[in-house]
């Protein structure tokens, strides 16, 4: 028996939307509770300065289990974060100084704009995870009208291109996690004042980085979408995927 015409692409959605993560909840986890925590929660009469930082600590690892098991991916990008994180907890076990937290938020970001740029000499592998995917754009679309124009080695330089800007993004943002920790962090750390100050980085840091950064992967988008019109000929609709609303798809 044949299946209906529609039900292939229904299915395909309901796995699209499935495999999605969760931007509120993440917000709630990664940012809102661990401020709340350190800021409000780490006093001698609450949790504590250790219990405090632990509990806020463990609140990112608690949502990456979550969302692991819900969407049955494993992000790098999240794997990464979860090894700042265990050095963050070792670092204030330890009660260094915040020069050392400094360089910790420094380093994932650091790293990653490292891994990019020496990634962008061989294969331009971040950027198709990040923009030129299967959610976002229609690639098998893309690319069976690039060979027909014969202008995929063209589209490849393009894409390059776009690897340098995410690679400067995450310079960016190395740059301004060390300027930021260390213009906050001025308490010892174990102390209810250390905890209250990362507290406020955290809550500082996530819009701070997220405009700067954000815009450079928004133009590397734009840009790459341009090259690919102007290599194809195709429009923006039949470019990106577009999700339509339930009224569109009954």
């Amino acid at each position: 028996m044949q299946e209906p015409s529609g039900s292939h692409t229904v299915q395909e959605d309901e796995k699209t939307t499935s495999s999605r993560e969760n931007p509120l909840l993440s917000l709630v986890f990664n940012i809102a509770l661990p401020t709340l925590v350190l800021t409000k929660l780490s006093g001698e009469d609450r949790l504590g300065p250790e219990y405090g930082f632990l509990l806020a600590m463990s609140l990112p690892l608690i949502y990456g289990v979550y969302d692991y098991v819900a969407r049955r991916e494993i992000s790098w990008i999240a794997v990464l974060g979860f090894v700042s994180i265990l050095i963050k907890g070792s670092l204030g076990m330890m009660k260094l100084d915040g020069f050392w937290f400094a360089v910790n938020e420094a380093a994932l970001p650091g790293l990653l704009a490292l891994g990019t740029l020496v990634a962008r000499v061989y294969k331009p592998m971040l950027i198709r995870r990040l923009i030129f995917n299967d959610k976002l754009i229609r690639t098998e679309l893309v690319m069976e009208k690039l060979v027909e124009e014969r202008a995929r080695e063209e589209f490849e330089k393009s894409l390059r291109r776009g690897s340098l800007l995410i690679g400067l993004s995450f310079v960016v943002s190395s740059v301004l996690n060390f300027v930021l920790a260390v213009y906050f962090l001025k308490s010892p750390a174990g102390t209810e004042a250390f905890n209250a100050e990362l507290g406020y980085m955290t809550a500082v840091s996530y819009p701070v980085i997220m405009a700067s950064s954000s815009s450079l992967l928004i133009f590397a988008v734009v840009s790459m979408a341009r090259t690919v019109r102007r290599l194809t000929g195709l429009s923006w609709e039949e470019i990106f995927k577009v999700e339509e609303s339930p009224k569109a798809k009954s």
